[in-house]
């Protein structure tokens, strides 16, 4: 039996956001690349279709790439055993979803018009391959092959699209290639550095195990399609109400938002992992998610408070003229995904004890809350009214999941410390939006002498949490020498 690995959640970070890094300056290049050779009308009717099939890979495959991960770290035991049975179920499962993708697009080929069907079925395929391998890589413990194929992806993508784009003159349908070219790049990588094929054989494959999987990510099924209805279906409704062009630019600003997802990234996958495979004492478990989620909750704001002003800063000068309308968005759409970031951090703490229920419950309430006013904001004010219907479902998912997790484990926080900071960021967000180059400079500096106060401690309470674990470490090698 393999021994189990004892997880770190600051150095996963620090080796994940090295991923990350990758990703958020290749979004950032490609952006004013966007802008410059799509028109906001050819980018929303993109957006548009790249909605569509995520929708239907996330209905389609059932959430299985997180429920297999879940599973690899075993319930009672982790093993490679484990590890194994997970994998090859989830790909039985895997398999049966993509022939229903194949159906689904041809059928509704038949049916209605579907724009880029056959690039949209490349990318889907291939995007759901690589999240499979990815998540392999992940519960191996192999971050450092996850974060190389994570950034050879994004580098691989953005020479690629920058061909497509810049010397083709493809136009949308660049995107969609692009991508599945890298994603297949990615795969191929990945599996030759972590042999998935090769571990291969049939005595893996545990029906008993699959249908423990789709018991436990049928809810998780339910919440992915909730979360596509509050990250896209917006852009339906935009469409309709307003045209391909406001959808363009909403999705523009959308795409910096998105920055903070990628940056917070590294977070949440180290996280996730360390939530699933912690084990221990109820009281322990309890301390120990107590004091993560603060912090995260924290960080998180802190974050905020210094991009929101930064990107005012830059953005007159990045963007092509035709986006420049889309700064009254950002802070908004800002804090929507960091309200859903957090929202993947307590389903986190769900996942530990199997229990994906709560997840679909707080998703179901968010989901009926945006559909119910999403066509009276979007109708009155617009693409903010977007913004803010985005923005209120995921914080009604993230506060009935964080209440949930209080009641169940009687958490015991500093609540006035985090309102301070929830505050202070709402209220930094606000005038950065209105404010001039000279605001918002001031308020990067005020939002620093918040932040540092903090951020400060943390670090060296990690440094210091390090050192003792590298010293436990020493002193049991030193202890299995002696006894050997």
């Amino acid at each position: 039996m393999a021994k189990r690995k004892k997880r770190n959640i600051t150095k996963k970070s620090l080796i994940y956001s090295i991923g990350t890094l990758v990703s958020s300056v290749s979004t950032m290049i490609l952006i004013p690349m966007y802008s410059r050779f799509l028109t906001p009308t050819d980018y929303g009717n993109y957006e548009l279709s790249m909605t569509l099939m995520l929708l239907l890979t996330m209905v389609g495959f059932l959430d299985i790439h997180t429920t297999m991960l879940r599973f690899m770290y075993g319930i009672e035991r982790e093993d490679d055993n484990s590890k194994k049975s997970a994998i090859f179920s989830a790909a039985v499962i895997h398999a049966v979803c993509l022939g229903l993708l194949f159906l689904t697009v041809y059928i509704t080929q038949l049916l209605t018009t579907f724009p880029y069907a056959k690039e949209g079925l490349f990318y889907g395929i291939t995007f759901t391959l690589s999240t499979f391998f990815l998540n392999c890589a992940r519960g191996m413990d192999k971050e450092v092959e996850y974060t190389t194929g994570f950034s050879i992806f994004h580098l691989s993508n953005l020479i690629i699209m920058s061909l497509l784009l810049m010397v083709f003159r493809l136009g949308a349908n660049a995107i969609f290639i692009s991508f599945g070219i890298a994603y297949l790049i990615q795969i191929f990588y990945l599996e030759s550095k972590i042999h998935v094929l090769r571990m291969f054989s049939t005595k893996y494959i545990r029906p008993s195990l699959m249908k423990r999987m789709l018991r436990f990510t049928f809810p998780l099924a339910f919440t992915a399609v909730g979360t596509w209805v509050m990250k896209n279906y917006s852009s339906i409704i935009i469409v309709k109400l307003l045209g391909a062009k406001e959808n363009g630019l909403y999705t523009m600003s959308l795409n910096f938002a998105r920055a903070i997802p990628t940056i917070a990234n590294g977070l949440i996958i180290a996280w996730q992992e360390v939530a699933f495979s912690a084990r221990g004492k109820q009281s322990s478990k309890r301390e120990f998610f107590q004091n993560s989620l603060e912090q995260v909750l924290i960080i998180f704001s802190c974050t905020y408070m210094l991009f929101i002003p930064a990107i005012h800063l830059i953005l007159p000068y990045y963007l092509d003229p035709a986006y420049q309308s889309i700064m009254p968005l950002i802070a908004l759409c800002t804090a929507g995904f960091l309200f859903d970031c957090f929202s993947l951090i307590l389903a986190g703490v769900f996942g530990n004890s199997i229990n994906s229920m709560p997840i679909m419950i707080s998703t179901v309430v968010g989901t009926v809350t945006d559909l119910l006013i999403i066509h009276f904001f979007i109708s009155t004010f617009g693409t903010v009214g977007a913004a803010i219907t985005t923005c209120i479902g995921f914080f009604l998912v993230a506060s009935i999941r964080m209440i949930w997790l209080s009641i169940e484990h009687q958490f015991k926080m500093h609540v006035f410390k985090i309102l301070f900071y929830f505050v202070a960021a709402a209220i930094i967000g606000y005038y950065a939006t209105i404010g001039s180059v000279q605001l918002n400079a001031l308020l990067i500096v005020v939002s620093l002498a918040l932040s540092l106060p903090y951020i400060r401690p943390m670090v060296a309470d990690h440094r210091k949490k390090s050192r003792a674990e590298k010293e436990e470490r020493k002193e049991a090698e030193e202890k299995e020498e002696n006894e050997e």
